[in-house]
């Protein structure tokens, strides 16, 4: 049975709330465990695995959702310049502290608006 494109949507918004689940669980831990660059390199490739992913499906966001897909890429990108920043210019090892200033902040409404549609799409009807 061929998939349908609102099966490969939901496929694609069930694969992203994981990989946004696991950068969200990441920062936790890189808060709680003195922001050392061993947490931030867990961020950056959960940050990374959300870049490709959107990447790699860009046919599949809904276009009610394009600005909130949007916002996060956006904020990743970010995110990624000024941390790339940082190791280049500080060399740090994976205890050291690994802090860099970004008035970015991330889009948790965006965030909740995908989440919202995804669920909107998964519940039995």
């Amino acid at each position: 049975m061929a998939s349908t494109k609102i099966d490969k949507t939901v496929q694609f918004l069930h694969a992203l709330l994981w990989c946004l689940k696991r950068s969200e669980s990441a920062y936790r831990m890189y808060l709680q465990n003195g922001k050392t660059f061993l947490y931030a390199n867990v961020i950056r490739g959960a940050n990374e695995d959300i870049v490709l992913l959107v990447q790699n499906n860009m046919d599949l966001i809904p276009s009610e959702l394009m600005d909130d897909f949007t916002a996060i890429y956006e904020h990743l990108e970010i995110w990624r310049l000024r941390w790339y920043e940082l190791e280049e210019t500080s060399t740090p090892d994976l205890d050291d502290e690994f802090i860099f200033q970004n008035k970015h902040s991330f889009p948790r409404e965006a965030n909740e608006r995908i989440e919202s549609f995804y669920h909107s799409l998964t519940v039995e009807k």
